[in-house]
């Protein structure tokens, strides 16, 4: 990892965060309409619309939707957020 002279240790965590966050995102949209596809597909063929992609969807939704919670709203991410926004010096009115 290169190091960022300007950063702080934390803001390089969260930018990882978010970035492994957005990862994990695309993974999940682009398996999901993997899945989805192969679904429709054989459904058509075979005749049979039990749409088990979705315990997928659902399941792995969660655990995306608590990613998320963890990265951008978790427990002190706003505070952590506003010190980083912080300028050296400025006091707050």
């Amino acid at each position: 990892m290169a190091t960022h002279p300007h950063l702080d240790r934390e803001q390089v965590l969260r930018v990882r965060r978010r970035r492994q966050f957005k990862a994990h995102l695309s993974a999940y949209l682009l398996i999901n309409l993997v899945i989805w596809a192969s679904w429709l597909a054989n459904s058509f063929n075979s005749g049979h619309w039990r749409p088990w992609p979705l315990f997928v969807t659902l399941g792995w939704g969660i655990a995306v939707l608590f990613n998320a919670w963890a990265v951008y709203l978790g427990p002190g991410a706003r505070a952590k957020a506003e010190r980083g926004r912080r300028r050296p010096g400025h006091r707050a009115a």
